[in-house]
């Protein structure tokens, strides 16, 4: 091989493939190889390394022989690598999106494989990328759930499935349940509350003090509720009727418990991850953001105006449309901070809060530090100074 002097100072293009690593010159002519084991596993873990920034042995191994030969400067495609390169060994490197030598080098691949690996057939290289491609899929994937983020948002989706359940059943059950005791509908908003008279005291001439009480219904309603059904003009049902709709209700009960098994499940998990929010905001509001945004790390780098606005794209896409004022709040509208404020002073408030929210999740992210009652503390102090 013709030995370079050092005053040319020429670069050098590494190549990454599923074969191995490949060196080329500007003129897009092979230099040098290493060449991975034909096995799907080995090179997995290699393509792997590289991808997370890593260098493996293969790779020093052809820096060290080009940097001996008069290489100066080495071309990656790959912007952590190159980077990992000049720290770790101390050599020169450029990072491109693409480059030509690389360009070439794929498309003529499946062509030429004889050239580059001892194959004997193409099909024995569409084998090999297909295995690895699914080691590699497999592994992103088992990646991608680890940790707590993905168990948030399949909790925080499972929660808000069941309040839109619940709800649809509740409302079908009071209308069935009206046919009996209508005025019952207007007197008791909760459906919780609704579900377990139904299920639990039945029809209306079993409403009394003492059965409202062991559900935890107290005077006055109490008393407003037992007058009514002494009152009531609805039908009377009886027997399989009535225990039907008693069922359908009891079902729906199970199903606030299980929500409020959710509730205390995801608590204890953002509680683990995101103190800070979760001191800030409270943990439901926590998981809510995290699932919104994508992820724990993702909410931290967001701007606090995006984190503001998070759950109101509608909004801001309609007021982007129409030129029409755009959202002050988005999911965080749901803490007592903003919704209970002032009409006036509810954007103000959001964007304190989301600023907040913002330092709280870096918090959580990088340094670690448990900071949340602080910046409650702070937060509370800048927004009494409003009023």
């Amino acid at each position: 091989m013709k030995r370079i002097t050092l005053d040319e100072q020429p670069e050098v293009y590494i190549v990454e493939s599923i074969l191995g690593l490949f060196a080329f010159d500007s003129d897009n002519n092979l230099i040098d190889k290493i060449l991975y084991p034909l096995q799907p596993e080995a090179i997995t873990e290699r393509i792997m390394k590289l991808e997370a920034g890593k260098t493996t042995s293969e790779l020093q191994e052809l820096l060290q022989r080009l940097s001996e030969t008069g290489f100066s400067t080495f071309v990656f495609e790959n912007r952590a690598l190159s980077r990992s390169i000049e720290e770790e060994l101390q050599l020169p490197t450029a990072f491109r999106e693409s480059t030509a030598p690389g360009d070439i080098f794929r498309q003529r691949l499946g062509e030429s494989i004889s050239e580059f690996c001892p194959m004997r057939t193409i099909q024995e290289f569409y084998m090999l990328a297909h295995e690895v491609t699914e080691i590699i899929t497999k592994e992103r994937l088992s990646k991608e759930f680890e940790g707590l983020d993905p168990l948030i948002v399949q909790a925080v989706h499972v929660i808000e499935e069941l309040d839109k359940g619940t709800n649809v059943l509740s409302t079908k059950t009071r209308e069935w349940y009206s046919v009996q005791f209508p005025e019952l509908n207007r007197l008791v908003d909760n459906h919780e509350t609704y579900m377990k008279m139904v299920s639990e005291i039945g029809g209306p001439r079993d409403f009394t003090a003492e059965s409202l009480e062991r559900i935890n219904v107290q005077a006055p309603l109490s008393e407003r509720i037992v007058t009514a059904a002494g009152k009531s003009i609805g039908a009377h049902l009886e027997g399989r009727d009535l225990e039907i709709v008693r069922a359908l209700a009891g079902g729906i009960i199970g199903l606030f418990d299980l929500r409020k098994s959710l509730e205390n499940y995801v608590a204890s998990l953002t509680e683990v991850l995101a103190p800070n929010i979760v001191a800030v905001i409270g943990p439901m509001l926590t998981a809510k953001l995290i699932s919104k945004s994508g992820g724990l790390a993702k909410l931290a780098s967001m701007p606090s105006s995006r984190i503001q606005v998070m759950g109101a794209e509608k909004a801001m896409f309609r007021a982007l449309r129409t030129g029409a004022r755009p959202p002050k709040h988005g999911l965080i509208f749901q803490h007592p901070l903003v919704h209970s404020a002032p009409k006036e002073q509810r954007g103000k408030v959001a964007r304190l809060l989301a600023a907040k929210l913002s330092v709280a999740a870096r918090a959580d992210v990088y340094s670690k530090r448990f900071i949340g009652r602080n910046l409650r503390e702070e937060l509370e102090k800048r927004i009494r100074h409003l009023s």
